[in-house]
């Protein structure tokens, strides 16, 4: 029997950075982060130019996009502007609370005008 064979020495490596690899490595992501940012723009501009209305008709025109939808899941697309259902559910709800009516004919219930029924309200209040 022998004894245990001798182990090679152990030898550290030099302790250094790799400079030239390490900045390389850092222009070369720069590099690429910039070419993304300017394609990135060019990318931008060309939509911002395909959406924007040109000259002023496209401008003064009240309508929607050609070949939009006018109703998407149930909801009316209309400009702002031009949106007069609310108005003219005001106008209906206002016209209701300033006349008779009968509310149900069955049962006997009347709908009488909104001053009218506080003048009655104070008139009964006070006896």
């Amino acid at each position: 029997m022998t004894g245990p064979e001798p182990h090679p020495p152990v030898r550290q490596e030099p302790d250094s950075i790799h400079t030239r690899a390490i900045v390389l490595a850092f222009v070369a992501a720069t590099l690429l982060g910039a070419a993304m940012v300017f394609w990135g723009a060019l990318e931008l501009r060309g939509r911002v130019r395909a959406l924007r209305p040109e000259g002023p008709t496209a401008a003064a025109t009240p309508s929607l996009a050609p070949g939009a939808p006018h109703a998407v899941g149930g909801g009316r697309q209309t400009l702002i502007g031009r949106d007069t259902s609310a108005a003219a559910l005001a106008d209906q709800k206002r016209r209701l609370l300033e006349s008779y009516g009968w509310v149900d004919e069955r049962r006997g219930v009347v709908r009488i005008p909104i001053e009218r029924a506080m003048e009655l309200v104070i008139l009964e209040g006070g006896r």
